[in-house]
């Protein structure tokens, strides 16, 4: 099958929609420090490390950037971004924690739960707010 995006190579990146007993969504803002999408709000998650389970990535991912722990519900969607030489297919699951208490990882400067309805506002990074449009109107 031929790819649409030319002859990158293809990487897999783990994300949650952490939701919490309010029912809002936890997103993250990237640090300036970042490479790429600085700025822009995101999810919490990453690459799986070599033989590490999606839910386990996304486990760790979550604690590591946050420090929450969350119980993994389901599977909320999927979208596809890119950075340089590279297209991501993202997985996105969804989870849910009572605390709401974020320690942030230097990897991002602020946070915000949100309703559904209020994540437009922001810059998301690419792919999320394509995942957004979708996840909102369920």
């Amino acid at each position: 099958m031929k790819s649409t995006k030319g002859n990158s190579r293809w990487g897999l990146a783990v994300y949650v929609a952490v939701r919490d007993a309010k029912g809002r969504v936890l997103l993250l803002r990237r640090s300036s420090t970042r490479s790429h999408f600085a700025g822009c709000w995101e999810l919490p998650g990453g690459k799986p490390v070599q033989d590490e389970s999606f839910d386990a990535t996304a486990l760790v991912e979550v604690f590591e950037e946050t420090g929450l722990d969350v119980k993994l519900t389901g599977v909320a969607g999927a979208a596809e971004g890119s950075v340089p030489g590279l297209q991501v297919a993202m997985l996105i699951l969804e989870g849910r924690t009572r605390a709401t208490k974020v320690t942030l990882s230097n990897e991002h400067d602020d946070f915000r739960w949100l309703r559904l309805d209020e994540v437009g506002s922001l810059k998301l990074r690419p792919g999320f707010d394509r995942f957004f449009a979708s996840y909102g109107q369920r």
